[in-house]
């Protein structure tokens, strides 16, 4: 508290239990807990690095480097974690090509219709159209604000996923003169095109902002 500083109460109790796990209490340094480990190197590292290293030298003491803090000081993995696992490789007969991998396949986006002067129709990227309109325009997602803007007349298209649970604009094409486009997927492949991480049954756009998101053909 002196400094500023805060310390876990499960890191108190983890050196507590160390200090007293063989029935007394044990000090941390030299004359403790430090001055018993078995790794010269980690007790070289603690305190009176001169005198242990002299120490060993003299009786011939061996290091087995199987702990954290030696295996730091001499620069190699530590056998823990995936520092004690090894890898194994069979490497394939000679004149043998090992086989690849089949390459993964991304999936296509959807891309919805809309029409163009004189009929024909190009395609427009929907889920960049959707995105662009909930970041620069009003949209108002779920199916209970869909209806409510429905209902206020607020929404000039309304988008319709295929897990819609509601019978009035399953079948739709117009609702009181509003636009319904049907999009060809379930409400969490029209989340993830709005680039949500729930999913969307139904939307409602009230303002399009920059987006060309009401060109849509809905028939």
């Amino acid at each position: 508290s002196e400094q500023g500083l805060t310390v876990d109460i499960r890191h108190i109790m983890l050196v507590a239990d160390l200090m007293t796990n063989e029935g007394d209490i044990r000090a941390i340094g030299r004359h403790g807990i430090s001055g018993k480990k078995t790794s010269v190197l980690a007790r070289a590292a603690f305190e009176i690095t001169a005198a242990h290293l002299l120490k060993a030298a003299i009786t011939g003491e061996v290091d087995e480097l199987k702990g954290v803090a030696e295996n730091i000081i001499v620069g190699q993995p530590i056998a823990l974690g995936t520092g004690a696992v090894n890898l194994i490789y069979r490497q394939p007969p000679p004149g043998v090509t090992p086989a690849k991998p089949p390459a993964r396949r991304l999936p296509r986006r959807r891309r919805a219709r809309r029409p163009e002067p004189g009929g024909r129709g190009r395609s427009m990227d929907l889920a960049h159209a959707l995105k662009v309109a909930l970041t620069s325009g009003k949209v108002r997602v779920g199916l209970s604000e869909s209806l409510e803007s429905l209902k206020a007349k607020q929404a000039k298209l309304v988008i319709v996923s295929k897990s819609c649970p509601s019978s009035l604009l399953k079948d739709a094409k117009r609702v009181d003169g509003t636009p319904v486009y049907h999009f060809e997927g379930t409400a969490q492949e029209l989340g993830a095109a709005c680039g949500k991480p729930f999913p969307i049954s139904t939307l409602a756009v009230l303002d399009a902002g920059a987006s060309s998101i009401l060109t849509l053909e809905t028939g």
